[in-house]
């Protein structure tokens, strides 16, 4: 969505880049948020990627989705330095660090 510019939240949920949505929030819809800052947290490679995609999915070339999977991980990290308001990104980059 954010390459294809799709992506100004007016159609969707949350704009959580605009702070709609914090990390903080005690309501259930904020474990999605905080899921996937733990998940950018992790720093996983490819190789981590397709170890936790094959136990649940018997997949051949394993690799390839794998691949394709951390293109999404790299986009989504992308997505949140570009987009997201200066206190979210702080967020974001300490846990990247």
């Amino acid at each position: 969505m954010h390459k294809a510019g799709i992506d100004d939240g007016l159609n969707y949920g949350f704009d959580i880049c605009r702070g709609e949505l914090k990390l903080e929030d005690p309501v259930k819809r904020a474990n999605d948020l905080r899921a996937i800052i733990n998940f950018i947290n992790e720093r996983y490679n490819t190789t981590d990627l397709a170890r936790l995609i094959s136990p649940v999915a018997n997949i051949e070339n394993i690799d390839k989705y794998a691949v394709f999977a951390h293109r999404g991980y790299e986009e989504i990290k992308t997505f949140f330095l570009d987009k997201c308001n200066k206190k979210f990104q702080r967020i974001v980059t300490s846990v990247m660090i």
